[in-house]
């Protein structure tokens, strides 16, 4: 059996007093919501899925790939921010679960509307409202 000596001992811990590590650098990042652009909406509120469904067709138009879009409901149910949150690919269409409610959270929206479209160029989407 290995016993070790008091010798070595203290050398092992002066050592390991000159050792200096440098500094570690820290990133200092923020997390903010940018308004790229507005849209007009003539009804000003969400009184049913098909209003929500026409507010979607009106911003997406035309698609070529599957889009998660979540769109931010105020207490009137009157839209505050459309987001597209998730673009798939022309087959599949991968989302984590967390991802569509988060600008919900950031937003701080009383409800949330989600479409996804997963039809090629055709807007006949599944629309689900939750609050």
């Amino acid at each position: 059996m290995y016993k070790p000596q008091a010798q070595q001992l203290e050398l092992l811990m002066v050592k390991e007093e000159e050792k200096r590590l440098p500094a570690k650098r820290v990133d200092i990042v923020s997390l903010r919501l940018v308004k790229e652009t507005s849209l007009l909406y003539k009804d000003r509120a969400i009184r049913s899925p098909e209003d929500g469904y026409n507010l979607f067709k009106q911003y997406l138009g035309e698609l070529d790939r599957e889009y998660l879009v979540v769109m931010c409901l105020d207490v009137k149910n009157q839209p505050t921010a459309i987001n597209v949150c998730h673009i798939g690919s022309l087959n599949a269409s991968i989302v984590y679960g967390a991802l569509p409610h988060y600008l919900v959270f950031l937003f701080n929206c009383m409800n949330c509307m989600s479409l996804f479209d997963k039809r090629v160029s055709n807007l006949e989407a599944g629309i689900s409202i939750t609050g």
